[in-house]
């Protein structure tokens, strides 16, 4: 007995001989197709229409092997659409000229420019409403074409620290989108997450982005910060978010422990209001775990005396519920709102805290100061964040609190600043934003931190792989250890010369030795 099958008639295919003929073209033509200056999107679709009509033509016929030619054709569209975005992306910034004011203006934060991600955003947004996205042929060869586009040359900034600078913008409220909106886009973003080779430079450039948001008070949503950990979580393991999750664990704590404090500081200021001339302001303190935040830059402030006296009432109240921890002021990261009264106009100043001290230097004081009494009555040590603060407070339009003389955009030791009796803004509460000088400089500066940073947290990962496949197998190979060590390491690619130099290390530290018999061969040292 023979089984006969139902086969469905095709339009425009009349026998399978016809369609094999189509798909070989197309096949055939492949390299047409992929330089044809006609969109990628509309051959995606009619490839599409060819697709389904295979599937269902051959549903259970693996011989046939249609889908694996139009796999690698969408494969190519998709990568010269990928290219495509990376080409603008550097067309653009080298556009940037003295005359070209947008382009600069866009040039000065390109890290945060949105426009390169949302491309590829649009693209995934595309190719996820085809049929071949859920085909697992298709599927595979769509996210190795979208990871070439992750991982390709993007400029200035690599597509791993934009990802994350992307995702800073829409936690902390940059775009205007629903809350519905927001959890679609951080989703396409984390699928984007999935295809980066270097996942430890994204998440060490989200740690820094998380900080400040959570130190600012900036974020939206703490579901939605929760959301972003768990799928790094999910993709990279429970030892890669530890800091993140720390983090966000610290500010669920801080709010308790900042509400016991601002108790206690109400009795204070009933017994400081009788006893003492100590001006009344509100003061709040936030206490973090040092281990899981990014490290501060040292300015070496001096606190004004209008806040000693809390700064001192915070240190005793702290101390008799922990005396065995130890503080440490993190001042140039937290804000102040400074009441200031020009003539008959009120303001309320959203500053940094490093803005805010500067600013009680001319509290009551009528005589100018020159930029190197500032640095010595405010004890700032670093020269470029003396710099910006003082420029923030001088150049912005409508928010020059301070003017100087001579009134250029260099600032030096000895300009002089005094306050502007004259400033006027139709808000009565804004915030005085830091300002770039040299936005080339910061710029490399923010990359070559973040590279030195990332460096040193892979040599060690490199190291510890290296330390538990040696301990776990005792005896390896050269080439069987470097094999191992890079299938372990998920979250970045190491180079194989970085894993023999961390061996040479670690046989140095008498981890491991090589064989007497083979000097290929490593041994563990137990």
């Amino acid at each position: 007995m023979t089984a006969t099958t139902d086969v469905p008639v095709l339009e425009n295919h009349k026998s399978t001989n016809n369609l094999f003929q189509s798909i070989s073209t197309i096949n055939t033509t492949s390299e047409t197709l992929v330089s044809s200056s006609v969109e990628c999107f509309h051959q995606l679709d009619q490839l599409v229409v060819v697709l389904q009509r295979t599937h269902s033509l051959c549903p259970s016929q693996p011989e046939f092997d249609l889908l694996h030619p139009l796999s690698e054709i969408v494969r190519k569209l998709v990568e010269q659409a990928g290219e495509h975005i990376l080409t603008d992306r550097r067309n653009e910034l080298n556009t940037v000229t003295p005359t070209n004011s947008r382009m600069r203006d866009r040039a000065r934060d390109a890290l945060s420019e949105p426009e390169f991600i949302e491309a590829v955003l649009r693209l995934v947004s595309r190719l996820m409403k085809l049929y071949m996205w859920t085909c697992q042929v298709f599927s595979g060869a769509i996210r190795k074409a979208l990871s070439s586009t992750m991982n390709g040359d993007a400029g200035r900034f690599s597509p791993a620290m934009m990802l994350a600078a992307y995702i800073d913008n829409l936690l902390k409220g940059k775009f205007k989108r629903s809350e519905q909106e927001k959890e679609e886009s951080l989703e396409r973003c984390m699928l984007l997450f999935t295809m980066l080779s270097d996942k430890d430079v994204f998440a060490e450039v989200c740690r820094q982005n998380l900080s400040r948001r959570l130190l600012s008070g900036r974020s939206t949503s703490s579901e939605l910060e929760k959301l972003v950990v768990c799928r790094m979580k999910s993709e990279c393991g429970v030892n890669f978010t530890g800091k993140l999750v720390g983090m966000l664990t610290d500010v669920e704590l801080a709010k308790s422990f900042e509400a016991e404090f601002v108790s206690h500081l109400q009795v204070w200021k009933q017994k400081e209001l009788v006893a003492t001339t100590t001006r009344m302001i509100d003061f709040s303190v936030k206490v973090f775990n040092t281990g899981f935040w990014p490290a501060q830059r040292t300015l070496g402030l001096k606190v004004p005396p209008v806040f000693e006296p809390y700064i001192r009432c915070f240190e005793d109240w702290y101390r008799g519920r922990n005396a065995s921890h130890r503080l440490k002021w993190e001042l140039s990261v937290g804000d102040a709102v400074v009441a200031m009264s020009i003539g008959s106009r009120k303001y309320d100043l959203v500053l940094s805290t490093p803005q805010a001290f500067v600013l009680c230097l001319f509290d009551n004081r009528t005589d100018p100061l020159t930029v190197s009494r500032i640095r010595e009555e405010s004890g700032f040590t670093d020269t470029d964040t003396l710099h910006r603060v003082l420029a923030s407070l001088i150049f912005q339009k409508e928010k020059n609190i301070l003017l100087k003389e001579p009134m250029i955009p260099k600032i030096s030791e000895t300009d002089v600043i005094f306050v502007n009796k004259f400033f006027h803004n139709r808000l009565r509460k804004f915030r005085i934003p830091l300002i770039l000088l040299d936005d080339t400089n910061h710029a490399a500066d923010k990359v070559s931190m973040l590279g030195a940073t990332v460096n040193t947290d892979r040599k060690s990962l490199i190291q510890a792989a290296i330390v538990r496949l040696m301990k776990s197998r005792k005896i390896l190979s050269h080439n069987e250890l470097v094999a191992e060590v890079i299938h372990q390491l998920i979250t970045f690619q190491p180079q194989k010369a970085s894993i023999k130099f961390e061996i040479e290390k670690l046989i140095e530290k008498e981890y491991i030795t090589r064989s007497n018999d083979d000097q290929t061969i490593y041994q563990y040292l137990p």
